[in-house]
């Protein structure tokens, strides 16, 4: 749920460490399977400076508690990451990112919004179904490990 202090907004720079912390806090981002995998500053500074995507921040009380990163193509929005804070899941907080991501596709003109997850990440698909996003039949997900 929102309180009146809350704010979402677009990263900046200054944002990277807080962000990579949250990032390499989920254990539900895909491909991320052992501790050595992590992300690094340089990928965060990347996908904030990215002139394709958009990274928002959700902050409480001046304090980062949740991120949304989205690559915006020529019809379409594809959901690249969502990370909440531990403590602060189970709140709403992810469907008011997913809200202002599709917000901002409305505003840019897409016609849809795309994602995949982890058959694991049930918070993430329980978000997709109280948003009324349909399940896909096109993509099945494919990893090497190595």
């Amino acid at each position: 749920m929102q309180k009146v202090d809350d704010v979402i907004r677009l990263a900046r720079k200054e944002d990277k460490s807080r962000i990579l912390k949250l990032y390499n806090s989920s254990s539900n981002l895909w491909y991320r399977k052992s501790k050595q995998s992590k992300y690094t500053e340089k990928e965060i500074s990347e996908y904030i400076s990215d002139k394709k995507g958009l990274m928002f921040t959700f902050e409480r009380k001046n304090i980062i508690i949740g991120v949304l990163y989205a690559e915006f193509h020529s019809d379409y929005v594809y959901l690249n990451t969502i990370v909440i804070d531990k403590k602060y899941q189970g709140q709403g907080l992810g469907h008011i990112l997913m809200n202002k991501l599709s917000e901002e596709a409305i505003k840019k003109k897409k016609i849809s919004i795309e994602a995949i997850t982890e058959i694991k990440d049930k918070p993430m698909q329980k978000i997709f179904n109280d948003l009324n996003y349909k399940k896909g039949n096109t993509f099945i997900g494919f990893v090497k490990t190595l």
